[in-house]
């Protein structure tokens, strides 16, 4: 692990932000390919690939470490693509055991050697790891070809984070998209009115213009900058903000034009209420098998079965989680969520009415 990018004059230069699951994986795949001296190579383009990932933490997974209670739940036998996900890590090298409902964990149990395999792997196939780095911005740089007229210099679309002052530099013939503060939400509609639209089609990475070569520089907040040909943002959601997630390549992202979709919490613990009957916090360590209803205004919505634990703020479990990601489509016209309650059942085998 290091602070140094490569440098590769004879072919392509990728670079990968974010060295969370999704970024690692993609380094993976990438690496993969083969190894040719340091390099991967390409072999459609027959050209050598540098490969960066750039990771602001330490080290690289730290959420991986986290994840399944240091166990790292890695998919499960009932989804969709899991086969997917199991042939991707057994041709790693690792090996999964099973548990309840499905659960796939590595044989060990321990999501450290879910990480360094990811990261070996990248490493022993020529990518580079770049790690206490942090990215400040992004500027997409329209370079005309060498037979070009290149008098006035590159255009530049930039994406930059706001400094302290609220103030970001300005420079001539620049296209420039301020990130909106991480509190402050907005339509995609609202940020669109502050590009320079024109500006950034014709600069457009997917256009096939044949007398332009566009590039992505990418400046750290110690001041270096970097130049890559083809630019992947893996950085996460907010989730998780204490190993380092911030949303900042969501923001990256939406202000280069790209398309996505609203981020809201999903799979989450639920937080006691202020105005609680019984108060709940001095069963803290406590878990028990029960039955989870969530309930709109005394209506039974959905329901969840399985082993929750009391906290000093809530209740946790897999059951909890998978019952949290419904409470988004209860939530009422002004976004609140009034009337929602959820009924813990300690006995959901058992039917009993309590007399009126």
């Amino acid at each position: 692990m290091n602070n140094d990018f490569s440098r590769n004059t004879k072919g392509k230069n990728i670079g990968i932000i974010g060295g969370g699951a999704a970024g690692l994986a993609a380094a993976v795949t990438i690496g993969r390919a083969s190894d040719c001296g340091g390099f991967a190579y390409d072999s459609v383009c027959h050209l050598k690939l540098s490969v960066d990932l750039i990771e602001k933490n330490s080290e690289a997974g730290r959420k991986l470490l986290a994840s399944g209670n240091g166990r790292c739940n890695i998919s499960n036998e009932s989804a969709d693509d899991h086969k997917i996900c199991e042939s991707f890590f057994r041709k790693l090298g690792l090996i999964f055991t099973s548990e309840d409902e499905g659960r796939l964990y590595p044989y060990s149990k321990q999501a450290k050697n879910v990480r360094d395999v990811l990261i070996d792997t990248a490493v022993a196939n020529g990518v580079n790891m770049v790690t206490d780095t942090d990215i400040s911005g992004i500027e997409l740089i329209d370079i005309p070809q060498a037979d070009g007229d290149s008098s006035s210099g590159p255009d530049v679309a930039k994406f930059d984070v706001p400094q302290a002052d609220g103030n970001s530099r300005s420079e001539p013939d620049v296209a420039k998209f301020d990130i909106p503060q991480s509190d402050r939400e907005s339509s995609p509609e609202s940020y669109t009115s502050k590009f320079n639209v024109s500006k950034l089609n014709s600069m457009n990475c997917h256009n096939d213009l044949s007398d332009r070569h566009q590039k992505f520089l990418l400046k750290t907040s110690d001041g270096r900058e970097f130049i890559y040909d083809k630019l992947i943002i893996a950085t996460g959601g907010k989730a998780g903000i204490q190993y380092g997630s911030s949303g900042l390549g969501l923001r990256f992202a939406r202000n280069m034009g790209l398309a996505y979709t609203p981020v809201l919490p999903a799979l989450v613990p639920m937080i006691y209420g202020d105005n609680e009957a019984y108060d709940l916090r001095r069963l803290k360590g406590v878990r028990s098998e029960v039955r989870l209803a969530l309930c709109v205004d005394g209506k039974e919505q959905i329901s969840e079965s399985g082993e929750i634990q009391f906290t000093d703020y809530g209740i946790s479990g897999i059951c909890v989680f998978n019952l949290s990601r419904h409470m988004r489509n209860v939530r009422k016209n002004d976004g609140k969520m009034e009337g929602c309650s959820v009924i813990i059942d300690f006995f959901p085998d058992i039917n009993y009415h309590f007399p009126a």
